[in-house]
């Protein structure tokens, strides 16, 4: 093959173009520091920067939100660190209270530094930063504590997103710190009659048992109505002689609940105190009657001695628990937490699952002054072929709240599927005065939604019922609501809401700023023992305020504990996502930026490879252009 003068130039002109565009691509290598500026230049390096770019951009998102969530954390931290603090001085006057010398004026004076307290904790309760409350959970824009001492937030911590899917905590909510149970703590229910011998000295467990009903001989009778840690029904009837002792009566309960079940005792006042054995969330309940007679219905007891005294109205004499709620303003309120395995009762709870047994055939009762000012009685017939309630003399089914899916129609509920929240709706509809227009689901559905427009039924943080007249009528509401069988000895008790039983000394469960108010009151009324003051007979005593204060403090530091596991938990991610950050960054160099040392070298080289080669063609062309003029001319 004949290599002619253009092929020859030809060549050059492709070795120049190639070597002046590597030495154009090393020269924006050198001033970007990447190895490429267009995805066109390297494809795979183009994706494996971009895929690199988001995971780098993700990390430092992470970073930003945690170090966010460190803030809310951090302040939470110094408030509940606070919260403590306060609790600490209140018990220290508490302690201060409980000693015994002080007069009614020393008490009322500490009750107002405890007030000042109480505020503290509420200013600390509704903190914020940059105007959200930290302790609402996600209703962040809600101030959660009411000037009432209300809890008005949500129940839901703040999480923040780590990626993949991952969120964390950031946060303690208001529902699980200023409402939960303890349970490390036992229950301990005290009866507030100040048990005196005829002489009115104060009896002790070496008493006989006529020194309570005065000298005579023969039997007296105990009656015991009583609901253990887990809720079950307990009726019995203790027989003793007159020459008995007050410890053997203490004995016979304590057999009644069942052995190594609670401890009884007597206290120096002269009330007897049952102590659960089980720590936690507990349904522990005691009542008690002693009287001459025997008699199998207790309404028709003509008792001698009550170990319970109040000042409640009852829908039903002689039955406790047909005591009416307890009324604050437009709100009515039971005294008995619904519980569940030890823990509180929510709408959705099956009633059988509270009274741990079938509730087949039972019936209960409301007796009620509704938002209209009209009396009216309810009845509710639970049967597992389908349950029913009577109101005002007009019977209508309970329905469940699905259809069959198999004929698409109504079901009556079965009496151990009756919910809490079925409840509710009935309650409604009978506070507010509404009767269905006739016994179908639709109709039902209908008036309970208008009624629940005016009065609103719930469960509350303590597992009590609570109805609010939400008309502000001011009228004079009444509710009571029980067993029909609550009367009688043979018949066990499925469930109490309300009762003229024991008042609770130590009770696991905690309703901070209530627990507060309680402590408040047993120190300004200077209440030392249950039943000492007849304005405050259901009261808890001072030293019973000593005790709460510990309660609370513990769940305090609980939650301390908590935040600080967040904390932690919080750095670990900041600095996770750090490093994750670093070495992704790196990957990215790697495979992105250029060895600038190496790329300069490669750029001085191929620069003077290609001056020489523009020499030596320069040099060539000028030899092969005056042969071609001599010989042109030769």
């Amino acid at each position: 093959m004949r290599i002619t003068q253009g092929v020859i130039y030809d060549k050059f002109l492709r070795d120049q173009s190639s070597a002046k565009e590597k030495i154009d691509r090393l020269t924006k290598q050198i001033s970007s520091g990447k190895k490429i500026d267009k995805s066109y230049e390297d494809s795979r390096v183009y994706m494996d920067s971009m895929r690199l770019d988001s995971q780098i951009s993700q990390y430092k998102n992470i970073q930003d939100r945690v170090s966010k969530s460190r803030l809310i954390a951090n302040t939470t931290d110094s408030s509940l660190s606070s919260m403590d603090d306060i609790l600490r001085n209140f018990k220290t006057k508490l302690i201060e209270a409980s000693n015994g010398t002080l007069n009614k004026a020393n008490l009322k004076s500490l009750a107002t530094e405890l007030k000042e307290y109480r505020e503290d904790l509420k200013r600390v309760a509704n903190t914020s930063v940059n105007g959200e409350f930290i302790f609402s959970g996600t209703a962040v824009n809600i101030k959660p504590i009411d000037d009432n001492g209300e809890y008005r937030g949500g129940d839901k911590a703040l999480k923040t997103e780590l990626g993949n899917g991952v969120d964390i905590d950031y946060s303690i909510d208001g529902k699980s710190l200023f409402f939960g149970t303890d349970r490390n703590v036992n229950k301990t229910i005290s009866t507030n009659s100040l048990l005196k011998s005829q002489d009115s000295k104060t009896i002790t467990a070496d008493n006989n048992i006529e020194d309570l009903f005065g000298k005579g001989s023969g039997d007296y009778y105990f009656y015991i109505d009583a609901t253990t840690h887990d809720g079950e029904s307990i009726k019995n009837k203790i027989t003793l002689n007159s020459d008995d002792k007050i410890s053997d009566l203490l004995d016979k309960i304590g057999e009644t609940f069942g052995k190594d079940s609670v401890d009884v005792s007597l206290s120096e006042y002269g009330n007897i105190e049952i102590t659960d054995k089980k720590s936690g969330a507990s349904m522990l309940n005691f009542n008690l009657k002693g009287s001459d007679e025997s008699v199998d219905d207790i309404s028709l007891l003509n008792y001698k001695v009550d170990f319970n005294i109040s000042d409640y109205q009852f829908a039903k004499d002689g039955v406790d628990d047909s005591a009416y709620f307890i009324k604050d303003k437009n709100i009515l309120s039971s005294n008995i937490s619904l519980v569940i395995d030890g823990n509180i009762a929510t709408p959705s709870t099956k009633l059988s699952e509270i009274s741990k047994s079938s509730l087949d055939s039972k019936t209960f009762m409301m007796n009620l002054t509704d938002i209209n000012g009209q009396d009216r009685e309810v009845k509710i017939d639970l049967s597992n072929n389908g349950s029913t309630f009577t109101l005002d003399g007009d019977s209508f089914d309970i329905y469940d709240a699905n259809l069959d899916k198999t004929t698409n129609q109504a079901v009556k509920t079965k009496a151990d599927d009756f919910t809490i929240s079925q409840l509710n709706s009935i309650i409604s509809l009978a506070m507010s005065g509404k009767t269905p227009t006739s016994n179908d689901k639709d109709s039902i559905e209908d008036a309970i939604k208008d009624a629940k427009e005016l009065v609103d039924v719930n469960i509350d943080s303590s597992g009590r019922l609570k109805i609010e007249d939400l008309t502000n009528s001011n009228k004079d509401i009444k509710f009571s609501l029980y067993d029909k069988d609550s009367s009688s000895i043979s018949k066990p008790t499925s469930i109490s809401f309300m009762s003229n039983k024991s008042v609770i000394s130590q009770d696991p469960q905690i309703d901070f700023f209530k627990d507060l108010d309680n402590i408040i009151n047993a120190v300004e009324k200077g209440i030392n023992s249950h039943g000492e003051n007849s304005s405050f007979l259901k009261s808890i005593t001072i030293r019973d305020s000593i005790s709460k204060i510990d309660i609370l403090q513990n769940h305090i530091n609980d939650k301390l504990t908590k935040v600080g596991s967040i904390e932690r938990g919080l750095d670990n991610e900041q600095s996770k996502a750090q490093a994750l950050e670093l070495s992704t960054t790196e990957i990215k160099s790697n495979i992105s930026d250029i060895d600038i040392a190496k790329t300069v070298i490669e750029f001085q080289q191929l620069s003077i490879n290609y001056q020489a080669m523009l020499s030596t063609v320069s040099k060539v062309n000028s030899l092969t252009l005056l042969n071609y003029i001599k010989w042109f001319f030769a």
